[in-house]
């Protein structure tokens, strides 16, 4: 990834670097939805993957881009909508952000974690961002 170890947070806990939490404070640059399935060893999981950049009016912190991620067991998301790990990754610009999503895609692509893309027509996968444009 981006030089070096970047820290993971828990979205919404305590610790976590400021960022706008207003939805029209900042962009989906890219994002990308990957499953992996396999009845054989009972793996039927999701990962989200999506790149946020702070627009330029706001200025509550020193954090411009992040990675925001929601991950887990697909079939949980049938009985609780909000089921699964939410993370995000803070970064001081875009450019290295981008290096990180970039690292992750490849990884999570790779024949040994087997996560193939998705097209999703509606989803309660991701962010709030990415959930209202699916709406």
């Amino acid at each position: 990834m981006a030089s070096g170890k970047v820290k993971v947070h828990k979205h919404g806990a305590p610790g976590e670097p400021a960022f706008p939490r207003d939805v029209s404070q900042y962009r989906l640059v890219a994002n990308v939805v990957l499953q992996v399935t396999d009845a054989a060893t009972n793996h039927n999981k999701y990962y989200s993957l999506e790149l946020h950049a702070a627009d330029a009016s706001w200025s509550g912190g020193p954090m411009r881009a992040r990675t925001f991620s929601h991950y887990g067991r697909t079939d949980d998301l049938v009985g609780n909508p909000r089921a699964g790990r939410y993370e995000c990754r803070y970064f001081k610009s875009l450019a290295l952000a981008r290096q990180t999503y970039d690292a992750l895609v490849k990884e999570k692509t790779s024949d040994r974690k087997g996560y193939r893309p998705v097209k999703l027509a509606s989803s309660n996968i991701g962010s709030p961002k990415l959930r209202g444009l699916a709406s």
